[in-house]
């Protein structure tokens, strides 16, 4: 699978992975909070690597791997968050039978969700601002 899939199959993945069956749909506040903790996930290792390393080392290049990837994945919540829209039913209920494919997701909508809360529908596959 190509990389520029694979990010975004790890990204679907862990919204998955944070619903369950009896899971109806989300808030757009839940949805924002969920997207909030998607992009903080990296922090207690970079919190952890950062303390570990010694005074005036440069940081590692795993550090620095995470901190650019948390940097990109802000700027794209302050412009449009590519994510399925959980906010549906249908939606919650077809990423829950999910099978882990890139070509599953075909069948899914998709939204642009902002960090002020503004939400406009995406395509499939992400392009640019879709």
């Amino acid at each position: 699978m190509a990389r520029g899939r694979q990010s975004h199959v790890d990204r679907i993945m862990y919204f998955r992975d944070s619903i369950s069956e009896e899971t109806v749909s989300f808030s757009d506040s839940d949805m924002t909070d969920l997207v909030t903790r998607f992009i903080n996930r990296s922090v207690p290792e970079i919190e952890q690597l950062q303390s570990e390393r010694r005074k005036g080392r440069p940081p590692s290049k795993r550090e620095e791997a995470l901190l650019q990837r948390t940097d990109a994945e802000n700027k794209e919540f302050k412009t449009g968050f590519w994510m399925p829209d959980l906010s549906q039913e249908d939606v919650v209920k077809a990423l829950f039978k999910w099978n882990g494919n890139w070509s599953g997701l075909s069948s899914m909508k998709f939204i642009r969700l902002t960090k002020d809360g503004g939400k406009q529908a995406s395509s499939f596959p992400p392009k640019g601002l879709s």
